[in-house]
Protein backbone atom coordinates (compact mmCIF):
# COMPACT_ATOMS: atom_id res chain seq x y z
CA UNK A 1 0.00 0.00 0.00
CA UNK A 2 2.85 2.35 0.80
CA UNK A 3 4.43 1.71 -2.59
CA UNK A 4 1.17 2.53 -4.39
CA UNK A 5 0.68 5.80 -2.49
CA UNK A 6 4.32 6.75 -3.07
CA UNK A 7 4.02 5.92 -6.79
CA UNK A 8 0.83 7.95 -7.18
CA UNK A 9 2.32 10.90 -5.32
CA UNK A 10 5.46 10.78 -7.47
CA UNK A 11 3.30 10.54 -10.58
CA UNK A 12 1.34 13.64 -9.56
CA UNK A 13 4.55 15.63 -9.14
CA UNK A 14 5.96 14.51 -12.46
CA UNK A 15 2.94 14.80 -14.73
CA UNK A 16 1.51 18.07 -15.88
CA UNK A 17 -2.19 18.42 -15.21
CA UNK A 18 -4.65 20.03 -17.62
CA UNK A 19 -5.13 23.11 -15.48
CA UNK A 20 -1.50 24.19 -15.66
CA UNK A 21 -0.16 26.37 -18.42
CA UNK A 22 3.27 25.86 -19.85
CA UNK A 23 5.92 28.30 -18.72
CA UNK A 24 6.41 31.15 -21.17
CA UNK A 25 9.93 31.70 -22.35
CA UNK A 26 11.54 34.56 -20.48
CA UNK A 27 14.00 36.72 -22.30
CA UNK A 28 17.09 38.32 -20.87
CA UNK A 29 18.54 41.81 -21.05
CA UNK A 30 20.54 41.11 -24.22
CA UNK A 31 17.41 40.00 -26.10
CA UNK A 32 15.46 43.15 -25.24
CA UNK A 33 18.37 45.51 -25.87
CA UNK A 34 19.09 43.82 -29.24
CA UNK A 35 15.47 44.14 -30.33
CA UNK A 36 15.46 47.75 -29.18
CA UNK A 37 18.56 48.50 -31.23
CA UNK A 38 17.16 46.85 -34.38
CA UNK A 39 13.85 48.68 -34.08
CA UNK A 40 15.60 52.01 -33.46
CA UNK A 41 17.79 51.49 -36.56
CA UNK A 42 14.73 50.62 -38.64
CA UNK A 43 12.94 53.70 -37.35
CA UNK A 44 15.86 55.95 -38.28
CA UNK A 45 16.03 54.44 -41.78
CA UNK A 46 12.30 54.97 -42.27
CA UNK A 47 12.48 58.51 -40.91
CA UNK A 48 15.41 59.45 -43.15
CA UNK A 49 13.91 57.84 -46.24
CA UNK A 50 10.54 59.45 -45.57
CA UNK A 51 12.05 62.89 -45.09
CA UNK A 52 14.05 62.65 -48.31
CA UNK A 53 11.06 61.32 -50.27
CA UNK A 54 8.70 63.99 -48.95
CA UNK A 55 11.20 66.77 -49.71
CA UNK A 56 11.85 65.40 -53.21
CA UNK A 57 8.12 65.17 -53.88
CA UNK A 58 7.55 68.77 -52.78
CA UNK A 59 10.44 69.94 -54.99
CA UNK A 60 9.02 68.04 -57.98
CA UNK A 61 5.63 69.65 -57.45
CA UNK A 62 7.17 73.11 -57.09
CA UNK A 63 9.44 72.82 -60.18
CA UNK A 64 6.67 71.62 -62.52
CA UNK A 65 4.16 74.39 -61.88
CA UNK A 66 5.62 76.55 -64.67
CA UNK A 67 5.98 73.86 -67.39
CA UNK A 68 4.68 74.65 -70.90
CA UNK A 69 3.38 71.17 -71.70
CA UNK A 70 0.24 70.55 -69.61
CA UNK A 71 0.23 66.74 -69.77
CA UNK A 72 3.87 66.48 -68.69
CA UNK A 73 3.28 68.95 -65.87
CA UNK A 74 0.21 67.05 -64.63
CA UNK A 75 2.01 63.68 -64.71
CA UNK A 76 5.03 65.12 -62.87
CA UNK A 77 2.80 66.81 -60.27
CA UNK A 78 0.94 63.55 -59.71
CA UNK A 79 4.29 61.75 -59.31
CA UNK A 80 5.39 64.42 -56.83
CA UNK A 81 2.16 64.03 -54.84
CA UNK A 82 2.60 60.24 -54.73
CA UNK A 83 6.25 60.61 -53.64
CA UNK A 84 5.27 63.12 -50.95
CA UNK A 85 2.50 60.81 -49.68
CA UNK A 86 4.93 57.86 -49.55
CA UNK A 87 7.43 60.00 -47.62
CA UNK A 88 4.79 61.08 -45.11
CA UNK A 89 3.66 57.46 -44.70
CA UNK A 90 7.27 56.37 -44.01
CA UNK A 91 7.70 59.17 -41.48
CA UNK A 92 4.43 58.17 -39.79
CA UNK A 93 5.51 54.53 -39.67
CA UNK A 94 8.79 55.40 -37.95
CA UNK A 95 7.04 56.99 -34.94
CA UNK A 96 5.58 53.73 -33.49
CA UNK A 97 8.93 52.01 -34.05
CA UNK A 98 10.66 54.67 -31.94
CA UNK A 99 8.03 54.21 -29.21
CA UNK A 100 8.35 50.40 -29.17
CA UNK A 101 12.15 50.67 -29.20
CA UNK A 102 12.06 52.92 -26.13
CA UNK A 103 9.71 50.54 -24.32
CA UNK A 104 12.00 47.57 -25.00
CA UNK A 105 15.01 49.60 -23.86
CA UNK A 106 13.29 50.40 -20.57
CA UNK A 107 12.34 46.73 -20.17
CA UNK A 108 15.97 45.71 -20.73
CA UNK A 109 17.11 48.23 -18.14
CA UNK A 110 14.76 46.75 -15.54
CA UNK A 111 16.04 43.18 -15.93
CA UNK A 112 19.72 42.50 -15.40
CA UNK A 113 22.06 39.68 -14.42
CA UNK A 114 25.00 40.75 -12.30
CA UNK A 115 27.09 39.88 -9.26
CA UNK A 116 26.19 41.39 -5.90
CA UNK A 117 28.66 41.55 -3.05
CA UNK A 118 27.31 39.93 0.13
CA UNK A 119 28.82 39.38 3.56
CA UNK A 120 29.23 35.76 4.64
CA UNK A 121 30.13 34.80 8.21
CA UNK A 122 33.36 32.79 8.40
CA UNK A 123 35.06 31.94 11.72
CA UNK A 124 33.96 34.91 13.84
CA UNK A 125 34.33 37.42 10.98
CA UNK A 126 32.61 38.40 7.75
CA UNK A 127 33.96 37.83 4.25
CA UNK A 128 32.68 39.65 1.18
CA UNK A 129 31.82 37.23 -1.64
CA UNK A 130 30.20 37.68 -5.03
CA UNK A 131 26.74 36.18 -5.44
CA UNK A 132 25.20 35.93 -8.95
CA UNK A 133 21.79 37.61 -8.97
CA UNK A 134 18.91 38.43 -11.25
CA UNK A 135 17.87 41.99 -10.56
CA UNK A 136 14.39 43.22 -11.41
CA UNK A 137 13.94 46.97 -10.92
CA UNK A 138 10.41 48.09 -10.16
CA UNK A 139 9.67 51.76 -10.73
CA UNK A 140 7.25 53.30 -8.26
Amino acid sequence: MKKIIFSLTLLLFVLQSFSQDRMLATHDKDFYSGRSKHLRNSAWVLAGTGAVAATAGILIIHNNQTAEDLTTAISNVIGGVVLTAAGIAALSTSIPLFIISGALKRKAARLSFNNKRILMPVQNSFVSTAQPTLTLSIRL
